[in-house]
C-alpha cells in the first residue's frame, strides 16, 4: 500500500494514468486504494503538489474539455478560472470564479476526485 504523499501524487497524475494507459478511471482508483473510504485527502494537499507539479494543470484543462458527461468543469476566463458543476440534466448546479490558477485547479481537482469516487462507489 502506497503512503499518503504517494497517494496523492497519483492522484494528481489521473488524466494522464488513465488517457496514456487506457485505463478506467474505477480501475485507476482500485489500483492505487483510493475506493478505500477511510482515505480523504484535501484541496490544500492537492494545491502542494499542483504547485510542484504545474505542467499537470494543461493535462487537468485538457480532461476537463474532453468531458462529454456530467459533473465538475474548469474553464479559463479572461485571466480568471471558473469551477462549476453540471447535472446529468445539464443544469449548472454550482459556479465559482478563482484568480489564482493553483488555487483554481487545486479545487477543480479536490472536487472531480471525490465526485469520482462518490459515483464509482454508489454504482458499485
Amino acid at each position: 500500500m502506497m503512503n499518503r504523499e504517494e497517494l496523492i501524487s497519483k492522484l494528481i497524475e489521473l488524466p494522464f494514468e488513465v488517457t496514456s494507459k487506457n485505463k478506467s478511471v474505477d480501475s485507476f482508483f482500485i489500483d492505487i486504494g483510493y475506493l478505500d473510504l477511510s482515505i480523504a485527502v484535501t484541496e490544500e494537499e492537492i494545491l502542494l503538489k499542483v504547485k510542484k507539479r504545474p505542467l499537470l494543470i494543461q493535462k487537468w484543462q485538457a480532461w476537463s474539455e474532453d468531458k462529454r458527461t456530467a459533473g465538475w468543469y474548469i474553464r479559463p476566463i479572461d485571466n480568471i478560472y471558473e469551477i462549476g458543476y453540471i447535472n446529468i440534466n445539464g443544469v449548472l448546479k454550482y459556479s465559482e470564479r478563482v484568480e489564482d490558477e493553483y488555487s483554481a485547479f487545486s479545487k477543480y481537482i479536490f472536487n472531480e476526485i471525490n465526485d469520482m469516487k462518490s459515483s464509482i462507489i454508489y454504482n458499485n
